[in-house]
């Protein structure tokens, strides 16, 4: 990104000294080809900025993970999600916990199964968690990943699924 900056800082500081040339009345054939080509790699790179900027002002992908919990005792979907949480923040650190969008959107404590969403960047540091994740309050659990899905109705679906 970087680059095409500094080429537009070219082209801009170019076009201005062939635009002096043309006032100055000294107008020859391969200037006018030069300011034209600079025109050129000025409009490349604004439409290369333009489509970077919007790359990165799009919304972001988000994948959705079905999980069935294995554990000695019920849970509560509230209790799940901070520990899950917890458990992300202690191996990944804070940061990586508010970057990921972590949460558990879906828990059905009868069938014991859920869903979690995560951005698409860090889908495995969520399955990592998931599975590193030993106790819920003083209940033991082990989380079996299902599925991942890049839709919730999708992942919905699919945790009805025996």
């Amino acid at each position: 990104m970087e680059l095409y900056l500094a080429v537009a800082l070219l082209a801009t500081s170019t076009l201005a000294g062939a635009i002096a040339g043309y006032v100055a009345g000294d107008m020859r054939a391969r200037r006018v080809e030069r300011v034209l080509s600079v025109l050129g790699l000025t409009a490349y790179a604004e439409r290369r900025l333009a489509r970077l900027y919007r790359k990165t002002a799009s919304r972001p992908k988000r994948r959705y993970i079905v999980f069935e919990v294995l554990s000695e005792g019920p849970l509560e979907s509230r209790v799940m999600e901070d520990a899950l949480r917890r458990e992300f923040a202690m191996l990944f650190g804070k940061t990586a916990l508010a970057a990921s969008g972590l949460s558990l959107v879906d828990f059905n404590p009868k069938t014991m199964r859920g869903v979690v969403r995560v951005r698409r960047e860090f889908k495995v540091h969520a399955l990592a968690a998931m599975g590193a994740l030993r106790s819920v309050g003083n209940v033991r659990v082990m989380i079996v990943p299902i599925a991942v899905s890049g839709t919730l109705k999708r992942a919905r679906r699919r945790m009805e699924k025996p």
